[in-house]
């Protein structure tokens, strides 16, 4: 739903733009790692968003055994 996605892109842009501007710049190298670290949580959730109708479909071992066998291969 489109409405959703733009919704909490709204949210969160309101919420970084009020930290980014509010941080003092001795902090921020931790502000960008934080950011940064947001940025392969949203990641991670879409991935795992996308994985998770086929553990059902699929046998679950498989499907488990194949998705985390590819991610070594695939994060470098």
């Amino acid at each position: 739903d489109y409405r959703l996605v733009l919704a909490a892109l709204a949210i969160g842009s309101v919420i970084g733009a009020i930290s980014a501007s509010t941080v003092q710049m001795t902090h921020m190298p931790q502000m960008v790692a934080l950011f940064n670290g947001f940025g392969g949580g949203a990641s991670g959730l879409v991935a795992l968003s996308s994985t998770w109708p086929k553990l059902g479909s699929q046998g679950d071992t498989d499907t488990l055994t194949a998705t985390v066998g590819a991610a070594p291969a695939t994060t470098i």
